[in-house]
């Protein structure tokens, strides 16, 4: 195989991830002129791409409509990464634990680019204000979870993704990137940060890395409490509890 055409073939590959990544809890269902759209790609390239993932079952064409979805290849693919966290399966019982003290959520994400990626979570209540459930996102940017991984990435990774971020955003990208150095130096001094409903205005969270020594990618903690009544949660009393869930993880982490 020629040069010309590995890179052809690579191209390839990242357009079909990336076309994967277009669907979302939010737009489950897309066709062929959105995708164009999304990833500025031709109608006829993205029509190739489509049906090969259709091939491999990793897309299916929605029911009654010229338009596709994710298939169940997709969860193939994403299961042997949620099987073989042992962070995950080893915190669970104390994050349970903690959630039934607080009455809040806790959750635990890894990173993908500028999403917090669920990969367990627990809620109070049937009705907590959003179902926490595997595979879930938020953006890093705006909150307490996002900001603790973004604190395990390296100097390199960090200023390549803030960069992206600035580009896009221009102006409006300082105060954003003040407020995630300002959770670094809290991190830094008190083990967690804490961000106080700029994702939502009606929850608070705590952040906290937990990224095991020698670990390639960064995973974190939160715990989120609503305001009721006016009344502000008090994150402080919990965090020191999220650092307990972290550091008896990385102890077991360290023993098994």
């Amino acid at each position: 195989m020629t040069v010309k055409n590995v890179k052809n073939y690579s191209s390839t590959i990242k357009s079909g991830i990336d076309l994967l990544r277009c669907f979302s809890h939010s737009e489950p269902v897309i066709g062929n002129k959105r995708l164009s759209e999304l990833l500025d790609l031709p109608p006829s390239t993205v029509a190739r791409i489509t049906n090969t993932l259709c091939d491999l079952g990793l897309l299916n064409k929605a029911p009654h409509e010229r338009k596709y979805q994710l298939g169940y290849g997709v969860l193939k693919l994403g299961y042997p990464v949620i099987a073989n966290m042992p962070e995950r399966h080893i915190a669970r019982n104390w994050m349970k634990e903690l959630t039934d003290k607080s009455l809040g959520q806790t959750s635990m994400a890894v990173l993908d680019n500028f999403d917090a990626v669920y990969v367990e979570s627990f809620r109070p209540e049937e009705q907590w204000l959003s179902i926490p459930e595997i595979g879930t996102t938020r953006p890093v940017l705006y909150t307490a979870i996002g900001h603790a991984l973004l604190y395990s990435l390296d100097k390199q990774k960090f200023n390549y993704l803030m960069n992206i971020f600035q580009s896009k955003y221009k102006g409006s990208a300082n105060k954003i990137i003040s407020d995630i150095k300002a959770s670094f130096s809290q991190i830094n001094e008190c083990g967690y940060c804490i961000i106080r409903g700029t994702y939502r205005k009606e929850l608070h969270a705590v952040g906290v890395p937990l990224t095991p020594p020698n670990h390639p990618d960064p995973i974190a903690l939160n715990l989120s409490l609503r305001v009721q009544s006016g009344r502000h949660p008090n994150l402080e009393k919990y965090a020191k509890q999220l650092i307990e869930v972290k550091n008896k993880t990385l102890a077991a982490l360290h023993t098994s």
